[in-house]
């Protein structure tokens, strides 16, 4: 794990900390699973899906744990082992990517908006079983930065504040940037968030947290005489 990753995980383990009287803390991480498996469904409290453009609206395709690879491959090692990725017509791909957020809103209430079918959407959805105030993920990403659209149950677009930890600034000699996300709500009202870079970049996802309702307490059983 990178020196960047490390502080990530230090703010999240603090953050566990004040929320573990509260709710449950999840992690999701790609790096668990080989590559070829489908891990749409396979953690706890979430499904995972690939969203892109198709027959005049938004589907779901399932999601796949790529592989960094062979050593250095420092756009993907930032994120540990691998990441979650979408199946191409060669193998998979790491690039979260859409037109822009402004593009996605148009696209679902405008299906015949031209940008919908003629810009690349490939977006990494997270739907959470119940409802969330708190997601936190890591990120690589080109030469634009991950954006998120959180929706609530009834698929109304929830507003959300975005707290950015960079770890790795993009530049012109590293080619890449590193940063964790969070996204939170002043309620617990995120059922859905959409991840993915923006205009001509893309973003690398692995190793999500996710705030979640506490599981009561074991009941204690009074002593008999």
């Amino acid at each position: 794990m990178t020196n960047g990753s490390w502080v990530a995980v230090s703010a999240l383990i603090g953050l566990m900390a004040t929320a573990s009287a509260h709710a449950d803390i999840t992690t999701i991480d790609a790096d668990l699973y080989s590559v070829g498996t489908d891990i749409s469904n396979v953690f706890e409290h979430v499904t995972l899906s690939h969203i892109t453009w198709a027959n005049g609206g938004y589907v779901s395709t399932p999601v796949y744990p790529s592989s960094c690879g062979t050593a250095p491959n420092s756009f993907c090692d930032g994120l540990r082992l691998a990441a979650f990725a979408w199946p191409t017509a060669t193998g998979y791909s790491r690039n979260w990517t859409s037109d822009s957020n402004t593009t996605i809103q148009t696209c679902l209430t405008n299906p015949a908006f031209s940008r919908c079918s003629s810009i690349p959407q490939h977006i990494l959805e997270l739907s959470f079983d119940s409802e969330t105030d708190f997601i936190q993920f890591d990120s690589t990403y080109g030469n634009d930065r991950p954006n998120v659209l959180a929706f609530d149950a009834a698929g109304n677009i929830v507003t959300i504040t975005k707290t950015i930890t960079y770890l790795q600034n993009y530049t012109a000699s590293t080619q890449y940037g590193h940063q964790s996300m969070t996204v939170t709500s002043s309620t617990a009202n995120i059922k859905r968030l959409w991840i993915a870079g923006t205009g001509e970049g893309y973003a690398t996802v692995n190793v999500v947290s996710f705030k979640r309702p506490a599981t009561p307490p074991c009941p204690v059983e009074e002593p008999t005489e």
